[in-house]
C-alpha cells in the first residue's frame, strides 16, 4: 500500500474505533482508543497543529499517564492504528511508537496473518529501540532504522488528532514494508511501555517477567538502532 500520495490534503477523514490489540496473557490486556481532539481552546485542546513548532507537535505524542475519571491507567503513543502498511505476502503491519524523554524511542512491530473468522494471528513480534530526529524547520522526523515522517492532521469529520505521514526505510522482518507508507496518530491505551533497556521500570512483574522469556525463547526479537 502506497499512501503518501494520497495525503497531500492537510486532513484525513477516518472513522472512529476502538480495538483489542494485545492478548491478556502476556499481562497486557491492552484497549486502544483513538486520540480524538475537540478543537475547543477552553479545555487546552487545539486542532490548529500547523501552527505548531516541531518540538511542540512532537509533544503531542509523547508518552505519557493519563488516569480516566474511573480510577483506569491510560497512556498516550503513537499507533498505527488506522492505516498500516501491508507486506508482500499481505499481512497488516501494527506499529505502536512510544516517545520517551530524550528523543528515545520504543516501537513494538507486528505482522498480523488474517486466519479467518475476524481472528488474525500475531507473527514476528519485534521491539525497535531507537531514537528520533526532528528538524526543526521542516518538522520532519526520522526515527532511526525504521523511516521518515512529517506532520499530518487526521480528522473524523467532528474532531481532530495529530498524525505523522510516516514512510518504512526499510523491512524489519518480512520484505514488502521497505518504502510502503502508514499514518501514526496519538491513541491513548491501558498498555505501558515495555522498554527492554529499562525493564525496572515495567510496573507489572509478571508482564516483566513474560517479557524476559519471550525475548529468551525467540518470540519477541529486540532490534537496537
Amino acid at each position: 500500500m502506497r499512501i503518501l500520495s494520497q495525503l497531500a490534503t492537510a486532513a484525513l477523514l477516518l472513522p472512529s474505533a476502538a480495538a483489542c490489540v494485545a492478548d491478556a496473557d502476556e499481562g497486557r490486556p491492552d484497549d486502544v482508543e483513538l486520540d480524538w481532539r475537540s478543537g475547543g481552546k477552553g479545555d487546552g485542546e487545539t486542532c490548529d497543529f500547523a501552527q505548531m513548532s516541531a518540538e511542540t507537535y512532537y509533544k503531542q505524542f509523547a508518552y505519557e499517564q493519563i488516569t480516566s475519571p474511573s480510577g483506569w491507567n491510560w497512556y498516550r503513543i503513537g499507533s498505527t492504528a488506522q492505516i498500516t502498511a501491508t507486506l508482500d505476502d499481505g499481512n497488516k503491519i501494527d506499529l505502536d511508537v512510544y516517545f520517551l524523554p530524550d528523543n528515545r524511542i520504543v516501537a513494538e512491530y507486528n505482522e498480523q496473518k488474517y486466519v479467518g473468522g475476524g481472528q488474525s494471528e500475531v507473527l514476528n513480534q519485534t521491539v525497535i529501540v531507537s531514537r528520533a530526529r526532528i528538524d526543526a524547520t521542516t518538522r520532519a522526523i526520522t526515527i532511526d532504522g525504521v523511516g521518515t515522517g512529517t506532520p499530518l492532521t487526521v480528522s473524523n469529520g467532528s474532531g481532530c488528532a495529530p498524525g505523522i505521514a510516516f514512510k518504512f526505510s526499510g523491512d524489519l522482518r518480512s520484505p514488502g514494508l521497505a518504502d510502503d507508507s502508514a499514518v501514526i496518530q496519538t491513541v491513548t491505551t491501558t498498555g505501558y511501555v515495555i522498554d527492554p533497556d529499562h525493564l525496572d521500570q515495567v510496573p507489572n512483574a509478571t508482564a516483566r517477567r513474560y517479557f524476559e522469556e519471550d525475548v529468551a525463547s525467540g518470540k519477541i526479537k529486540v532490534i537496537r538502532k
